[in-house]
């Protein structure tokens, strides 16, 4: 489909979604925190993260059977689990905020890194180490913000 390999209906999906969940990712680091707007904005993106990551364990183009991308896209399901979970049932009672804030900030740092990869990997000419590289870079420069923006932006809406 449009020339890009691999790209059927099941792979325009998972490439719709993962365009969505970037923009609606990035809104909802941007926005203020705790409002309508960061809740439903939130909860489409979860949609948008699980559909996403469905669609990717059913895809097999790249390495014809399970690959590390799987292994990514399980893991994804887990932080976007572990950040929707304690919102929805407000528990640990003191330390639920804290916890969806950083494992959706993880979420979000992991489609970047996967955004970064599979970017790369479609130009051609970079090699995997370079790509490789390139996703731990990013999730280092993640590790960093999350560190130091998710305690003070927690603490100022513990307030």
């Amino acid at each position: 489909m449009f020339g890009i390999r691999g790209l059927d209906a099941l792979g325009a999906v998972h490439l719709g979604c993962a365009l969505a969940a970037m923009v609606l990712g990035f809104v909802v680091v941007v926005t203020s925190k705790g409002t309508a707007a960061h809740r439903r904005l939130g909860m489409v993106y979860a949609v948008t993260m699980v559909i996403m990551n469905a669609t990717a364990l059913t895809i097999y183009d790249l390495f014809d059977r399970w690959g590390p991308f799987h292994t990514l896209a399980l893991v994804s399901l887990a932080t976007v689990a572990a950040g929707v979970v304690p919102v929805w049932i407000q528990r640990p009672r003191h330390r639920w905020l804290q916890m969806h804030a950083r494992f959706m900030s993880w979420s979000y740092a992991g489609l970047v890194g996967a955004a970064v990869s599979e970017v790369g990997g479609r130009l051609g000419g970079i090699g995997p180490m370079v790509l490789t590289a390139a996703s731990i870079a990013v999730m280092v420069l993640a590790a960093i913000i999350i560190n130091s923006r998710v305690p003070r932006i927690v603490a100022a809406l513990a307030r």
